[in-house]
């Protein structure tokens, strides 16, 4: 375990077994590594001169900038984070999009309030706020969203202490289920 990195920085490592009869193994196939820092508390974005630091997959339908469909506008200013800012989101799909927090248990209350706006098909379309505090790829749900909001309605969720460290990603998660879609889920002023 590497414990003094750079944060940005790409690292690559191998693997290999070491054995007292057969001695030592091939070499893995060579991974690499990209360490981000965590944003510290408070944290609030608008979302207007950036991303806010959200990270997003190379293949997923999250993206960020200007409404071109679903709401009429952002919940304030113009650039939002969006399931599909040019069309309704696709069928069949589980798209995370996330951030890197530095939340430490404190006994404190810690909240997160973000301004939401969604047209999912009800009951079978998601929107999830997740949380993973330990980086081990399990995401815990805290609250969901389904079926159509309307308006633009501002959220606050009480993050659990037992989901708090000093490496929480929290993010937005779209699941959607094989027919019917909408416009999606978009996301504002966190």
């Amino acid at each position: 375990t590497d414990i003094q990195v750079e944060n940005g920085l790409p690292y690559y490592y191998t693997v290999s077994a070491l054995d007292d009869q057969y001695g030592e193994s091939d070499r893995s196939v060579i991974a690499s590594a990209v360490p981000l820092g965590a944003h510290g508390l408070p944290y609030m974005t608008d979302l207007e001169d950036n991303d806010g630091g959200f990270i997003a997959d190379e293949d997923t339908q999250w993206d960020w900038g200007i409404s071109e469909y679903g709401p009429d506008g952002a919940f304030s200013g113009e650039n939002v984070w969006g399931t599909n800012l040019g069309g309704s989101y696709q069928n069949n799909s589980d798209d995370l999009l996330y951030n890197i927090f530095n939340i430490p248990q404190s006994g404190l209350p810690v909240f997160i309030r973000f301004a939401i706006w969604y047209e999912l098909e009800s009951d079978y379309d998601f929107l999830s706020v997740v949380v993973d505090h330990n980086n081990d790829g399990e995401w815990n749900v805290i609250s969901s969203f389904t079926g159509s909001s309307g308006v633009w309605e501002m959220v606050t969720i009480e993050l659990p202490e037992e989901f708090r460290s000093s490496y929480t990603k929290l993010g937005f998660f779209l699941d959607t289920d094989v027919s019917t879609n909408g416009p999606g889920a978009y996301i504002d002023d966190i």
